[in-house]
Order: structure tokens, then sequence, then C-alpha cells
């Protein structure tokens, strides 16, 4: 839900980018709207960028999660097989 989210800021951004331009042609031009293009185009790839580094650092955080359930799984593998050696069975642990 969180990622449609995000995209759907991303193209409101742009529209209101392509918005703003038209506002500005009408008000003061064409160098108005090139003015507002212009500021529009940092304002947009700032944006962009930090959706980016938001996406980024949730598949590093689930990425990071799967790792940790694979690192308990093994150690419980480890665990049951070192009991075995002992003669234990996995479920006196």
């Amino acid at each position: 839900m969180k990622n449609a989210i995000v995209q759907v800021t991303d193209w409101l951004v742009y529209v209101l980018l392509a918005a703003a331009v038209v506002l500005a042609f009408m008000a003061w031009g064409v160098a108005g709207a090139v003015g507002v293009f212009l500021a529009g185009c940092v304002l947009c790839a700032s944006w962009a960028a930090l959706s980016g580094i938001y996406a980024n650092s949730r598949r590093s955080a689930q990425l990071t999660e799967q790792l940790y359930d694979a690192i308990l799984r093994m150690e419980h593998r480890i665990q049951a097989q070192n009991a075995a050696e002992k003669g234990f069975h996995a479920h006196d642990l």
C-alpha cells in the first residue's frame, strides 16, 4: 500500500509541475514558464531522489529481516545437529 502511495505522489509532483508551467506561461509569458520549469525540474529531481532513497531503505530493511530469519534457522539447525551428535533429540532442546 505504501509503495502505491509513493508512486502516486511521484506522479502528482510531475502533474503539479506541468500545471505550474502552464500558469506561469499565462501570467508571465515564455520567460516565466521557462523559469518555473527550471525551478520545478530541480524540485522534481530532489523529490525523485528522496523517493528513491525511501524505496531503497525499505528494500534494505526487508533484506535485513530475511537475513536475520535465515541466520536463526541456521542456528537452530546447528543446535539440533549438535544435540543429535550428543544423543539428544531435537524435541529435547
